[in-house]
């Protein structure tokens, strides 16, 4: 699959999750791989994660009967597809918008590994993935 498919691809998902819960694509920001794969990092994704703001995150949290959990002690999921979950969009994040999504800018996206590093319990090989993203991060900044 080439980048501008892969990117029209999540575009189309990330709109589906926005018409689920009744916002806007421009409210949802992607992180993770999703994000990587939009800024041409990896040619891949597992699944779409999705921080918004945090009144928002409540309010359909409180309305809705999606599935949420907390991970990792204090990490909040609702979960709107198998495929697709929320969290809260921490204040002062860097955001960008690239090939018509908004996605955390490339350095808010080398915090976020280095923060996954640290997590207790993460898989090994989801742990070597981060670095992998990590690295290949850098260079683009480079």
């Amino acid at each position: 699959m080439t980048n501008a498919a892969l990117c029209k691809e999540i575009l189309n998902k990330l709109t589906q999750v926005a018409n689920e819960v009744g916002l806007e694509p421009d409210q949802l920001a992607l992180s993770a791989g999703a994000a990587l794969a939009i800024h041409g990092v990896r040619k891949h994704y597992d699944d779409l994660d999705i921080s918004i703001d945090t009144k928002l995150f409540d309010a359909i949290k409180k309305k809705n009967s999606y599935p949420y959990k907390v991970v990792y002690n204090d990490i909040e999921i609702i979960s709107v597809y198998p495929w697709a979950d929320l969290h809260r969009l921490d204040a002062g994040t860097e955001l960008v918008k690239a090939h018509g999504v908004v996605t955390f800018s490339i350095p808010e996206l080398i915090k976020q590994k280095k923060t996954l590093l640290t997590l207790p319990g993460r898989a090994i090989h989801k742990l070597q993935q981060d670095r992998l993203d990590i690295i290949a991060l850098e260079k683009l900044l480079a």
